[in-house]
């Protein structure tokens, strides 16, 4: 009896989906406040026992949007993927922002739930869009690195703050990262939109040439010219990077050459010295 009860538990579309996207799951369901890897996913039998998670941990009236957050898909079965990193993050919010505010009576999840709340235009919609011109426009590559620099530049002057809005900028000391350009880039590979040849931290990253643009465009329209018009400048500041680049390769190169030949002219001017 246990054997089949087992048998009907599997949910292959759950295990596909897994798969497919190289996720792992950890079945030990336990809140960690440390860093996890961020392809690691729990399963959840149904949406009780999804919000049961959570109440378990802290919460006494979560509400859906914060679930949905965390919600990577639900199969036909009624199998929940979820993100143990975006678990563990919102229930680390939880804990931290209900600490200060146990003394309301509010619903807990409407206390901070825009700390999770996607603004009016997120930086998925900013990628989605961004990849559906390159797109169009037959350009199936960019670099992580390079976008993320000239974003900060926008920031800094103003610049497109429609377009930039949901993105934050952090810096390690070193060099400026966003975590939400960094989930939205991850959706879009698991979306089969983009993937990446090299390890997974490899700022160059492709975009897959049969992409359906009119969906990644249609709902976000109203954004259409001024992401045109950020492309351009876009494009020219990647132009700017290569010519620089080249330059520092050709005057390295011209170094190499004249350091190669001075030893020759010495040579030769001592020979000739001698001849005289």
């Amino acid at each position: 009896m246990n054997k089949k009860e087992d048998k009907k538990k599997i949910d292959i579309e759950a295990k596909l989906f897994i798969a497919l996207l190289r996720l792992k799951e950890e079945k030990n369901k336990k809140y960690s406040t440390g860093e996890c890897e961020k392809n690691i996913v729990y399963l959840f039998d149904n949406y009780d026992e999804f919000k049961a998670y959570f109440e378990l941990n802290g919460f006494t009236n979560i509400s859906e949007d914060l679930l949905e957050i965390c919600r990577m898909k639900t199969t036909k079965k009624g199998t929940i993927v979820a993100l143990k990193g975006l678990c563990d993050y919102t229930i680390k919010k939880h804990k931290l922002i209900y600490s200060h505010t146990i003394e309301s009576s509010s619903d807990e999840g409407q206390l901070y739930i825009e700390e999770f709340k996607e603004p009016e235009f997120s930086s998925y919609d900013f990628m989605s869009l961004f990849c559906a011109f390159n797109a169009f426009q037959k350009n199936y590559s960019f670099n992580r690195d390079n976008l993320i620099n000239f974003i900060k530049l926008c920031k800094e002057s103003n610049k497109f703050t429609k377009l930039l809005n949901g993105i934050r900028l952090k810096s390690n000391g070193i060099f400026s990262y966003s975590e939400e350009l960094d989930e939205a880039i991850a959706k879009l590979k698991w979306g089969k939109i983009l993937y990446t040849i090299s390890p997974e931290q490899d700022a160059s990253i492709f975009i897959f040439e049969n992409i359906p643009m009119s969906e990644l465009i249609k709902k976000r329209i109203s954004y259409f010219d001024e992401m045109v018009y950020f492309l351009s400048k876009y494009t020219d500041y990647e132009s700017e990077i290569m010519r620089n680049a080249h330059q520092k390769q050709y005057n390295q190169e011209a170094i190499e050459i004249d350091n190669a030949v001075n030893p020759l002219d010495n040579i030769l001017s001592k020979r000739l010295r001698r001849e005289k």
